[in-house]
This record gives C-alpha cells, sequence and structure tokens, in this order.
C-alpha cells in the first residue's frame, strides 16, 4: 500500500515541477496506483503558464489524458480580477469599518499600503510580478475556490480504507520556489489551511514535507534567461522573507533547543504540524528583526 499523499505545486516552478513528478510516479506505479492514493493541486497567478505546461507534456497528456493532468479537478487560475480595484473596495470601508466585509478586515490586518499602490489596475492574467503581497493577495481573492479543492483532495484521501477500519495517514508535501511572488507568498497560509483542514477530518496531525528551490541557484537561472536587475533583487527579497517567515515558526526550538514559550510548547506538542499557531507575515518578521 502506498503512503496516501497530496501534493502541491505552488506557482509556475513548483507546478512544472510536480508535473514532472507526476509522470515519474504514474510510470513507476500506474496510473491506477497514483489515482487512488495521490492526490494533485496545482496553484497559479500566470495563466500562460497552462499552455507552457500542456505544450512541454504533450506526449504524457495524450498518453495518460486526464489521469496525468485533469485541469478540472487538479489546476486553479488564481488570477482573473483587478487587484487595484479589490484593494480600493476595502478602502471605502475606512470611514464606516463596521461594515467592512470579513475577508477586507483579514486584508487590513497583513497588507502593507505602500505594496498595494503597485498592484495593476488591469486584470491579473501574468503572474504576481514576483511580489508577494500581490501572491498572497491573489491566494486570498480565490481562498473559497482553494479551500473548496483542498477539501475535496483531502476527503477523498482519509477516505481510503486499506483494511476496511482505519484511516490512513495522509502526507502533504509542497513544492514551490522561495523566490517568486506567487509560490514564495502562499507556501505559509496552504500548510495553515491544509492543517485546519485534515484535523477537522482526521484524529491526527499531518504530516508535512516541502521541497524549495532554494535562491542562489534559481536566481542565476533567472540571470541567464536575461531578467533585470531590479527583478533579481525582488527574488532575493522575496526568499529572505519567505525563509523568515518559516524561522519565525521554529524560533524557540532552533534558537533554544527548548520550548520556552507557549508558542514554543505548541510547536514541539505538533512536531510534524507548527501551523496551527498564528499565521505570521513579511512585516511582522521584519519587525522582530529589527528589535534584535
Amino acid at each position: 500500500m502506498q503512503q496516501a499523499t497530496y501534493f502541491m505545486g505552488l506557482g509556475g516552478t513548483g507546478a512544472m515541477t510536480l508535473l514532472y513528478l507526476k509522470k515519474r510516479l504514474l510510470d513507476y506505479f500506474g496510473a491506477d496506483e497514483v489515482g487512488k492514493y495521490f492526490q494533485f493541486l496545482y496553484l497559479d497567478t500566470d495563466q500562460n503558464e497552462l499552455g507552457r505546461m500542456r505544450s512541454r507534456f504533450e506526449i504524457e497528456i495524450k498518453s495518460y489524458g486526464n489521469k496525468f493532468f485533469n485541469e478540472d479537478d487538479e489546476y486553479l487560475w488564481l488570477g482573473g480580477f483587478v487587484p487595484r480595484d479589490q484593494v480600493a473596495g476595502y478602502e471605502r470601508y475606512r470611514v464606516t469599518p463596521e461594515k467592512m466585509p470579513d475577508e477586507g478586515k483579514n486584508v487590513q490586518t497583513w497588507i502593507d499600503d505602500r505594496a498595494a499602490l503597485f498592484f495593476s489596475d488591469q486584470v491579473l492574467n501574468m503572474g504576481a510580478d514576483a511580489n508577494r503581497q500581490l501572491g498572497r493577495f491573489c491566494l486570498m481573492y480565490h481562498r473559497n475556490a482553494v479551500e473548496t479543492r483542498v477539501n475535496s483532495g483531502i476527503t477523498s484521501l482519509v477516505n481510503i480504507t486499506p483494511d476496511g477500519t482505519n484511516q490512513p495517514e495522509v502526507r502533504f508535501v509542497l513544492i514551490g520556489s522561495c523566490c517568486g511572488g506567487t509560490g514564495s507568498s502562499m507556501f505559509y497560509d496552504l500548510l495553515f489551511m491544509c492543517n485546519r483542514i485534515y484535523r477537522s477530518k482526521s484524529k491526527g496531525a499531518p504530516r508535512v514535507n516541502a521541497v524549495i528551490y532554494a535562491p542562489f541557484d534559481f536566481i542565476d537561472r533567472i540571470n541567464d534567461q536575461g531578467f533585470g536587475e531590479s527583478f533579481k533583487q525582488r527574488y532575493r527579497i522575496n526568499a529572505w522573507a519567505f525563509f523568515e517567515e518559516i524561522e519565525h515558526a521554529f524560533w524557540d526550538l532552533i534558537y533554544s533547543g527548548k520550548p520556552n514559550t507557549e508558542r514554543g510548547r505548541s510547536i514541539l506538542q505538533n512536531a510534524f504540524n507548527p501551523f496551527d499557531t498564528s499565521v505570521r507575515n513579511y512585516l511582522e518578521t521584519q519587525s522582530r528583526r529589527n528589535r534584535l
């Protein structure tokens, strides 16, 4: 019996990598085993990336059909709206904050007003432009669709009962780059979402593995493709912020070796799943770094 696993490809890099992995899984285990024990989710903000995925794996799609890449069930495009208009809609409630929708209240707890000024005033269809705030905003905008898809995948996996009685332990594998605006920005929030949904359906805690493209080789590859220095600088900043978020979650255990705070004890008690603590973001971690 295979380990029930939910694979998620975040952003263009994560999605393309996951398709390569799925090809290997299909070749090794066969379509029936893969369909039974594995779930797949591809999340991206760049509509053009879908065409590149189809083109790159044209042979596999013809060979396996929907068993290789089922766009309706496995792929979610997180664009298709005007980000600046959406932010402006929340701004209208500043004089009557009690009337603001819940999602607007949530956004205002973490969004950087200065970063929001650079959000596109056109329909977003070509990615988050290496802007982590924009990538996270896209996840927030499409949160219901993402949660519905994640919930469906987890339900399928926890309902596998090989011996007729016991639920399998589900492993989550998240794949992405720490540099881009999409995958880097939603990594932490997706872990939080998976944890919450999985715990509502299973007595255990999810086991999580992450496959993250480290910054230096990734940026070198982008450099070979002729991207400008300003774009590479955003990648460097994104990578720093990404690892700051992760470091913040494990702060007590990394630097003290023991949980000295209530948050640290919570992390230790949920060693494979530290993401039921409150979600941290770039501004919070930056503030903590400045106080050290």
